[in-house]
């Protein structure tokens, strides 16, 4: 071998060290840029999080109440109360609200469907709203669920025994008040009824012992889960 031929082969072999190497060093920066688009897009998703505020209560005055007749001493919700829920986005981006769950909380801790759930509604048309629904972000919803309570078996059959057929409507003040004549509430804790003039005013209960306590869930498109803990004399205002 010439030494012109060696000092060929020795070019050769240091470019394809080059090229190997330069090879090698682009793999690893496009890694990098990978991992680092990877970071940035976490980086993005983390910042975009479904933020909800959920409030709600049990309705007063003349909110229309459904009332339901049913044989046997089980009841699952025959009395249909519209729960009023209020949805406000606080985060920095559009909310897309893709269902919900309403469940009782027991004393004992378990819980339990059966009977509650009767739908989501417009309090503005009282027409069935239809999931998804788009909150953008600063924006509140007022929506309306319909809860089937289980009431105490006085409060119950006080209420159904002047029905005539299987279902009757009445303002829930008005069951309120024909409740207090007997002395108590829909879940039969004791009440002091106050009179005027021989009417029934107002009422005082005496001890809060017996109510439902419901666990309101609301799930996003981002798969975030809110919930919310509400009974009847949870009474905060919005």
């Amino acid at each position: 071998m010439t030494k012109n031929s060696t000092l060929e082969h020795q070019v050769a072999k240091s470019q394809t060290l080059a090229t190997w190497i330069a090879s090698i060093v682009a793999g690893i920066a496009l890694v990098v840029s990978l991992f680092s688009l990877h970071e940035t897009h976490e980086a993005r998703m983390a910042a975009v999080r479904d933020e909800l505020l959920i409030r709600a209560r049990r309705p007063m005055g003349d909110q229309q109440v459904n009332i339901k007749k049913e044989t046997g001493t089980v009841h699952f919700g025959p009395i249909a109360v519209p729960w009023e829920v209020l949805l406000s986005n606080i985060g920095n981006s559009t909310v897309s609200i893709t269902g919900y769950e309403v469940l009782e909380v027991t004393p004992d801790g378990q819980l339990m469907y059966s009977g509650i759930d009767r739908g989501i509604f417009s309090p503005l048309n009282n027409q069935a709203v239809a999931l998804p629904l788009t909150l953008e972000a600063g924006k509140s919803i007022r929506l309306s669920l319909l809860l089937g309570l289980n009431p105490g078996p006085s409060a119950y059959a006080t209420l159904t025994e002047s029905m005539t057929g299987n279902q009757k409507t009445l303002p829930l003040i008005a069951i309120e008040k024909l409740l207090a004549k007997k002395g108590i509430d829909i879940y039969d804790n004791t009440v002091v009824p106050m009179l005027s003039n021989g009417e029934i005013n107002g009422w005082r209960v005496e001890k809060q012992g017996k109510e439902q306590i419901f666990l309101i869930k609301i799930h996003t498109a981002r798969g975030v889960e809110l919930a919310e803990m509400t009974s009847w004399y949870d009474l905060h205002r919005f």
